[in-house]
């Protein structure tokens, strides 16, 4: 017998507030983060997962994801990296600021979006 494979397709969720999707961090605190794997995603008042450039975590109980915990060195931009991705208004803190999928904070942090929340239709 063949196989079957059912695709799901998706769209941008319109629903979605602006704030929601899947950043990349450019700079974190003024230094350039591009060669790290510094991310979050966010759904929501807050992220749901990300990376801080070593370790990966997510707080997504349906969906728990990658998670990693090694040691990492610690660096200033992992510590400035916390305090943003774990602060509980994020999602409205980026809303407030975007414009064309990018967000400059006031410490250099810059973020760009790499994709919105999707909608799956069945």
């Amino acid at each position: 017998m063949p196989a079957i494979l059912l695709l799901t397709p998706q769209i941008d969720d319109p629903f979605a507030s602006r704030g929601e999707g899947t950043w990349r961090f450019v700079s974190i605190a003024g230094r350039d983060v591009r060669g790290g794997n510094y991310n979050v995603v966010v759904r929501g008042p807050a992220a749901l997962a990300g990376s801080d450039g070593c370790n990966h975590w997510s707080r997504d109980p349906k969906n728990p994801g990658k998670r990693t915990l090694v040691y990492c060195s610690p660096t200033p931009e992992r510590a400035a990296y916390r305090c943003l991705a774990m602060a509980p208004d994020l999602e409205r803190r980026i809303a407030s600021m975007e414009a064309d999928g990018r967000v400059e904070f006031a410490d250099g942090t810059v973020m760009v979006r790499t994709a919105r929340p999707k909608l799956e239709l069945f």
